[in-house]
Order: structure tokens, then C-alpha cells, then sequence
């Protein structure tokens, strides 16, 4: 699904705003990275069960990131520019 640029508030109410997340599980942003900082990825963060509650009671997400010496939450594909998170 190609993204949308954010720059109404109808358009990130459609893939940010509360219920959206709620029903999809998923928040999907971009992120800029690369040597010069301003490569843009496509990144999707896949809420599992402790951060969909965390979200719904309006809670940080922080608690919700796995142990960082275990890199199989994140996939990065520098080719396609992709980023995919998946939350606890």
C-alpha cells in the first residue's frame, strides 16, 4: 500500500488517529535515515497485545520494545527503503 503524505489532519487521523490503530494493529509512519539523514522509509510499527493495551489506556510504549540484544522485532530493507517494528 503506498502511503499518503500526513499533512491533513483527515489523512493522519486515517493512519494515526485512535481507532485507526486500534482496528489495524499497526502505525504507519516514515522514518528518515541513511548517511545524509534525509532517505525517506516507509515504517510500519505491528503492535502486539502489551502495546495495543499500553495504547488504549494511553500509556508510554516503551515497556513494550524487546530486548535489544535480540534484532528479530526489527527488519530493515535498505533496497526497498522498508522498515518494519514489532512491539511486544
Amino acid at each position: 500500500m503506498a502511503t499518503k503524505p500526513w499533512y491533513k489532519e483527515e489523512d493522519n487521523l486515517n493512519y494515526v488517529g485512535y481507532e485507526a490503530i486500534q482496528k489495524n494493529r499497526k502505525i504507519m509512519t516514515a522514518a528518515w535515515l541513511g548517511s545524509s539523514g534525509q532517505e525517506r522509509y516507509e515504517m510500519t510499527i505491528i503492535l502486539g497485545e502489551l502495546a495495543l493495551a499500553r495504547h488504549k489506556a494511553g500509556e508510554d510504549l516503551i515497556e513494550c520494545v524487546p530486548e535489544l540484544d535480540n534484532t528479530e522485532w526489527i527488519y530493515i530493507d535498505p533496497d526497498n527503503k522498508i522498515i518494519e517494528i514489532t512491539l511486544l
